[in-house]
């Protein structure tokens, strides 16, 4: 659930000063390793007495320290919710889906989310498959070096049916998860993917309010970040449309 935290101190010297300063520095390394544990049992113990927004505050700080996990991020899409801000709760929901595709309270409450909403569009197939990108990783990885394998076991014993055996099942592996790693890239992982957290935004031609309007979108769409220029964001839809919006109005899948 938590980063761990791992601190290592220079061996201590004769010099009383060089001990008191160690001492202080071990200690303080020990307060910020547990530390990640008590604010998340602060932050649960406020949800549960309804106090959302001390828990968004210590979820928040959770996240601030890198500490990443499906359960953070599914905890502060529910304190979303509780607080209104469904923007919010469908980027968090994605967030733990992206650790856990198949984290199923997380699809549930996403799912009842996005229809009380009532503006999204179904995901697109190559969305849905963005979630299991480093399967396809994986799965390009192995099928490379077990068609490597048959390659070689083939020319050591021309006409094996173990070498072609292998070569049967890896060749297509390969192609199918190459093909769609190429496709999807680092998927729902990529630190470019971002979800409209405020609705409705008008997607504009240039970076200001007096630019013309291309397209409006609703709430939990997904986008590519391409840049960010201060209060002015340039992002591209899923269709290929690109313009300006309010960079408040976006946030990344990727904590930033």
């Amino acid at each position: 659930m938590f980063k761990s935290f791992g601190f290592s101190l220079l061996a201590p010297r004769s010099s009383l000063l060089s001990f008191g300063i160690i001492t202080l520095i071990g200690i303080a390394c020990a307060v910020y390793a547990a530390d990640p544990a008590e604010t998340w049992n602060q932050a649960n113990q406020a949800y549960q007495q309804k106090n959302y927004t001390q828990a968004d505050t210590l979820y928040s700080q959770l996240l601030a320290k890198g500490v990443y996990g499906r359960e953070l991020f599914f905890n502060l899409a529910n304190t979303d919710v509780q607080r209104g801000d469904k923007g919010k709760a469908i980027l968090n929901y994605q967030r733990a889906l992206v650790l856990d595709p198949q984290f199923a309270q997380a699809k549930l409450n996403l799912h009842s989310l996005v229809q009380s909403v009532g503006e999204l569009e179904p995901d697109s197939i190559k969305f849905t498959l963005g979630y299991y990108s480093p399967y396809f990783l994986w799965g390009t990885a192995v099928a490379g070096w077990l068609t490597i394998l048959g390659l070689a076991l083939l020319a050591f014993r021309r006409g094996s049916s173990l070498a072609r055996l292998v070569l049967f099942v890896a060749v297509p592996l390969f192609l199918v998860s190459g093909g769609l790693l190429a496709w999807i890239g680092s998927g729902n992982r990529s630190s470019v993917l971002a979800f409209t957290i405020r609705a409705p935004i008008d997607i504009r031609l240039g970076p200001g309010r007096s630019a013309r309007v291309v397209r409006t979108l609703g709430l939990g769409v997904p986008l590519r970040l391409l840049s960010v220029r201060g209060e002015w964001s340039l992002c591209e839809i899923e269709d290929g449309a690109s313009g300006w919006v309010p960079t408040e109005t976006v946030d990344t899948v990727v904590p930033r």
